[in-house]
């Protein structure tokens, strides 16, 4: 298998089919029956879990997982120890929100030679100025923290090679910002590539974020990097 998609969801009833058809459709011009979709369900309440059913038997080449709620961050983790287990070459990771635009990943996928990690850096986003801010303040705290600036550290679009992961996954902590944390654990490592995408507006529903715990986040994503710092 070359690629395993991870893609984690919850409670995205009207939006689910749509994203996985589109990116299927994308995915089979670049690269026709060498994918899999690995879809990580995190305790979705709605009807999402049968539409992925439906879909499953109709797409051989999608599996789910289903597992009870605790955040995107846990999520991806799942998603990318379940995605080693397949073997692939190469891991790639979005959102089911609509947000991602597959349009991009035929530069990641040509780039893939030339490094072991590809990143979205997110130049227009249409998901509200409280993420941007998170964005920006991740960035800025860590870069004084760890000396090493990263421009998107907690994008959900990347490409990563599946051998490369396998050696930084196993030391990572279930954070809810797990991506930030692999960001910077890549950057220790390889020179990540970036890519500049822009990022889509839902079009179900809305995403809400907490002050409170967003910081508790952004502090035990703090604690994690110093406590694996070389």
């Amino acid at each position: 298998m070359k690629l395993i998609v991870v893609m984690p969801v919850f409670n995205e009833e009207k939006s689910i089919e749509l994203v996985i058809n589109e990116w299927n459709e994308a995915l089979q011009v670049i690269l026709p029956d060498q994918f899999l979709f690995l879809i990580i369900d995190d305790g979705s309440n709605d009807k999402t879990q049968k539409i992925l059913e439906a879909i499953s038997c109709r797409m051989p080449h999608l599996v789910y997982h289903s597992k009870d709620n605790r955040g995107h961050g846990i999520s991806c983790l799942t998603g990318y120890h379940e995605a080693l287990k397949h073997k692939p070459k190469w891991i790639f990771q979005i959102d089911s929100d609509y947000q991602c635009d597959p349009n991009y990943f035929k530069e990641f996928w040509l780039l893939r030679n030339s490094t072991k990690v590809i990143m979205g850096k997110r130049i227009k986003r249409l998901d509200g100025y409280f993420r941007l801010v998170i964005t920006k303040m991740i960035s800025t705290w860590l870069f004084i923290f760890t000396g090493k600036f990263c421009s998107d550290p907690n994008v959900p679009y990347r490409l990563i090679e599946a051998n490369f992961l396998a050696h930084i996954l196993p030391s990572t902590p279930p954070l809810q910002l797990s991506n930030s944390f692999l960001s910077y654990k890549f950057m220790e490592r390889t020179a990540i590539k970036w890519v500049n995408i822009n990022f889509r507006s839902r079009i179900h529903g809305n995403s809400f974020h907490k002050f409170i715990p967003t910081l508790f986040s952004i502090l035990h994503l703090t604690k994690s990097l110093f406590q694996t710092r070389k």
